[in-house]
């Protein structure tokens, strides 16, 4: 829902585990993803 909200809002979705996130880019939607910790 997170990564949803985020989607549809247009937003950047800022986060300290990446890892779990990136496979909503994985399979192929647009997400923008910020890591608050400085590295990915």
């Amino acid at each position: 829902m997170i990564a949803g909200i985020a989607i549809a809002g247009n937003l950047t979705l800022i986060s300290g585990n990446t890892a779990h996130f990136q496979r909503i880019i994985d399979i192929g939607y647009p997400l923008d993803l910020g890591n608050w910790r400085g590295n990915n």
